[in-house]
């Protein structure tokens, strides 16, 4: 007899996966290319970020969330510092989450439209909305500059690794039902 995980058990399954990978991503980002107090010249986790809210939607915030503070605290910052700063990291997870399913758009990239709603949700909004949180949250001085680095660096791991994640592995856990619905929960 084989056993057929049930659809929660799938969702918690997708949190903790998520949580697992954007520890370590977080982790090695902070470590290897911080500039200030967790804020990251190249941050790779961001695309695996995005990738998780769409395919889970709200476990995949969540996940996002757990993993990107436990991330924080093994860099070795404070528990509130990483707990706040990393508010910028479920909110750039929630928002393709919620304007994929909105849209009922695709983040394969297979159509003019699907490629606008990657280069507006994706690389656009998300890096935008991310770098703005993240500065107001921790109140950064040299806001201008900081910013800039987490905008543009950010939307370049987003340009290049999220089509290769989102191309390579939707189809596969839409067909292992981790992806419930269109995308996510």
């Amino acid at each position: 007899m084989e056993y057929e995980a049930s659809t929660t058990m799938k969702k918690i399954l997708s949190m903790a996966f998520s949580a697992v990978i954007v520890a370590l991503m977080s982790y090695y980002g902070i470590r290897l290319m911080d500039v200030y107090e967790g804020v990251a010249m190249l941050y790779p986790a961001l695309a695996f970020i995005i990738a998780f809210g769409i395919w889970f939607g709200a476990w995949g915030v969540a996940g996002v969330y757990i993993g990107a503070i436990l991330g924080g605290i093994m860099a070795g910052y404070s528990f509130e510092h990483s707990a706040i700063l990393m508010l910028a990291d479920a909110l750039q997870a929630a928002i393709p989450a919620v304007f994929y399913r909105l849209l009922n758009s695709s983040p394969i990239m297979y159509n003019l439209r699907s490629f606008l709603d990657f280069i507006v949700i994706s690389v656009f909004l998300t890096c935008f909305m991310g770098a703005s949180a993240g500065m107001l949250l921790i109140n950064a001085p040299l806001f201008g500059a900081l910013w800039s680095i987490w905008f543009f660096g950010g939307t370049l791991v987003v340009l290049l690794l999220l089509p290769v994640l989102t191309v390579s592995f939707s189809e596969i856990l839409r067909e292992n039902g981790y992806i419930v619905g269109r995308y996510g929960v």
